[in-house]
């Protein structure tokens, strides 16, 4: 199965603002087999879609997922602790949906 799911900054930023695209490929009642991809954007990502696109991602836990996104967010935007916190519960939600 597949489910998709947005995320966008809730924190006001003077800078640009960030938002993500999020694919939950998964069997289900088999939590061993979700797989997320994510697509990153921001305008201060320098491709033509202010794009960055991961796919076949697969952890163990919320937080393997959100330190992997924030590592690769970061090269591009300032990650702070708020931002965090909110991609961790967002993973977690889609993680238990």
């Amino acid at each position: 199965m597949v489910k998709d799911y947005w995320v966008y900054q809730k924190r006001q930023s003077d800078t640009v603002q960030w938002a993500l695209y999020i694919v939950k490929e998964f069997t289900k009642y088999k939590p061993e087999m979700v797989i997320l991809d994510f697509t990153v954007y921001s305008e201060d990502i320098p491709t033509p879609t202010n794009s960055k696109s991961f796919v076949g991602l697969h952890y163990d836990t919320a937080r393997g997922y959100t330190d992997a996104i924030t590592a690769e967010m970061s090269e591009y935007t300032g990650i702070t602790n708020e931002d965090y916190e909110q991609i961790e519960i967002a993973i977690t939600r889609i993680l238990q949906d």
